[in-house]
């Protein structure tokens, strides 16, 4: 088992972090005293700190491509999707935007619901993509659900889900908004957000991402 020393705390004695016990450092043989570098803080933790990264960069992506109004943001949720006694799946976030009306608009401001699959891997299987379309069919009105990659592109045998699941929602009057984001949308998303047909227009940034991660081309 190995113990931990920084640089400040050694001495010719060092007391092990666990047992409390103090031994010799090894001055007669330094070439013993094994040195490293180890990460610290959230960097630490192994699997990108459980998942967290893709969730925490696409809280962040959605804080500015939402901008304008008000983002409450839940991650990692246990759903009850079947009404029974235990969760039947779980999703990385739901989130709750408040779109911002035009100005001088009389009219109050929508509320419409985000879902999200966050993953550092390129790979969304038929599980994840069907768990969220249950809970577009359970949450009903319009809704925008987002799949998130710190992979550069998305798994061929990714691709063919998200297309079906965003040609779904573009029926009746786009009740559910496809956002596929990858690593390079999530590092620099002021890059995306200014190509959209508006800025901080969400139907121009589906458009742009659905064609250039699931080649759909046009609204339709």
């Amino acid at each position: 088992m190995e113990s931990w020393f920084s640089l400040e705390d050694t001495a010719q004695q060092l007391t092990c972090p666990r047992c409390l016990r103090q031994s010799w450092f090894p001055v007669e043989s330094p070439n013993d005293a094994t040195t490293a570098y180890r990460a610290a803080d959230p960097f630490a933790e192994s699997g990108a700190a459980h998942g967290a990264y893709p969730v925490v960069l696409t809280a962040a992506f959605l804080r500015d491509v939402l901008h304008g109004g008000r983002l409450t943001f839940a991650p990692s949720l246990d759903l009850y999707l079947d009404d029974g006694p235990e969760p039947d799946a779980e999703t990385d976030f739901l989130a709750l935007w408040q779109v911002p009306t035009a100005a001088g608009s009389s009219l109050p401001p929508r509320t419409t619901w985000v879902i999200g699959e966050c993953k550092t891997g390129p790979e969304f299987r038929e599980d994840d993509v069907g768990t969220i379309r249950r809970m577009a069919a359970k949450l009903g009105g319009h809704g925008v659900a987002v799949f998130s990659t710190m992979a550069d592109t998305f798994a061929d045998e990714t691709l063919p889900r998200l297309q079906a699941l965003a040609t779904e929602g573009r029926a009746d009057n786009w009740r559910l908004v496809v956002l596929p984001v990858a690593w390079k949308e999530l590092r620099a998303p002021d890059e995306v957000i200014a190509g959209a047909r508006a800025q901080r227009d969400l139907l121009g940034l589906a458009e742009i991402l659905q064609r250039r991660h699931l080649g759909i081309d046009a609204l339709l």
